[in-house]
């Protein structure tokens, strides 16, 4: 059986998660799956590392990444809190 590339990503990126997840706690696994992609390749490239099962590894063995990997996958909440509009939608809603 052949597994296409979309598929194969599919896994390894459910390892990278479940990877961090059993190793440092840190729980991603119900994030939103096209937004935690774009952000997995975002660090992928900047780690310039050629596939999800490399940046597992590099997350798992290097904590420098782990704390880039985090940051890159974080959300900057900050920005709302300086956002009128959110406040106003939030009050109304």
């Amino acid at each position: 059986m052949t597994l296409t590339k979309s598929k194969l990503e599919d896994i390894e990126v459910q390892l990278l998660l479940e990877g961090v997840y059993r190793y440092y706690g840190f729980d991603f696994r119900n994030y939103a799956p096209s937004s935690l992609k774009r952000r997995i390749w975002n660090i992928i490239r900047s780690e310039k590392l050629p596939t999800v099962s490399a940046l597992l590894e590099k997350v798992l063995h290097d904590p420098a990444c782990l704390d880039r990997f985090l940051l890159g996958l974080s959300v900057n909440v900050t920005a709302m809190f300086r956002n009128p509009n959110f406040f106003l939608a939030f009050r109304e809603k």
